[in-house]
C-alpha cells in the first residue's frame, strides 16, 4: 500500500549521503501528529468556557439596566403626572 510515510521512508533512503538532507527532520515533524490521539473524540467545549458565555452575559446585564431604568422612567413620568392632575389644591 502506497502512503505519505512510505514516500518519506523511500526520499530517505535514496537521498545521497554527501548532501545534507532535511528529510529527517521532515519525518520527524509529520509523524508525531499522527501518533497523538485524534480530536474529534474530545467533547466540545461547555457552555461557561465557550467563548459566546462573556458576550451572552454582557449583553443579560445591559438588558438589566436598560429595564431597570426604564422602570424607573415610567415611576417617574406617572408621579409628574399625578401632580399635574387637576384636582383640590
Amino acid at each position: 500500500m502506497f502512503t505519505f510515510h512510505s514516500l518519506l521512508a523511500d526520499a530517505a533512503t535514496s537521498a545521497p549521503t554527501s548532501a545534507p538532507t532535511t528529510t529527517t527532520a521532515t519525518t520527524t515533524a509529520t509523524t508525531a501528529p499522527a501518533s497523538q490521539p485524534a480530536a474529534k473524540n474530545e467533547a466540545p467545549p461547555g457552555f461557561l468556557q465557550s467563548p459566546m458565555f462573556p458576550m451572552v452575559l454582557v449583553i443579560g446585564v445591559l438588558w438589566i439596566f436598560f429595564f431597570r431604568a426604564k422602570k424607573n422612567q415610567d415611576k417617574k413620568r406617572t408621579d409628574t403626572l399625578e401632580t399635574l392632575r387637576p384636582g383640590p389644591r
